[in-house]
């Protein structure tokens, strides 16, 4: 699983690549590593060539009732409008309904981001500056 998360970091959309570093400070790759390794609920998706195209995934939040949804994508996540919106509904169905709360902060220019998550009916809260350098961040979130 390494090879293919490293995959998509080198590959990073370049407002996820932004978001990623300005939300730790560290290279993409952490963050992803890092994700993947903590959540619950995780999920890769590839491109037809086989290649990895998106990873997401839920961490566990107040005893498991609770989740932080996160979401990383390489360019070829756009190829495929209707494959993501179809496996965008079954994933978010099946993360609903094991959560009754989810909540992350998604960075206040990758516009594309907040725009999927506003057609998923996430709540979009106004930008605020957030994590080690202070750059914008909009939080969004969820409740059954």
């Amino acid at each position: 699983m390494t090879d293919e998360l490293t995959y998509i970091a080198l590959h990073l959309k370049y407002e996820d690549m932004l978001e990623a570093y300005r939300a730790s400070g560290c290279p993409p790759l952490y963050s992803i590593i890092e994700g993947w390794e903590k959540s619950a609920i995780r999920k890769m998706y590839y491109d037809s060539a086989g290649n990895p195209m998106s990873v997401v995934g839920v961490i566990n939040v107040a005893a498991g009732w609770q989740g932080r949804p996160w979401m990383l994508s390489t360019s070829r996540l756009s190829e495929c409008p209707l494959r993501l919106a179809r496996e965008s509904r079954k994933l978010l169905t099946d993360i609903r309904g094991r959560y009754n709360y989810l909540e992350n902060y998604v960075d206040a220019t990758n516009t594309t981001s907040i725009e999927w998550l506003e057609v998923h009916d996430f709540s979009i809260h106004e930008p605020e500056p957030l994590f080690p350098y202070g750059y914008k961040f909009r939080r969004f979130s969820w409740e059954a």
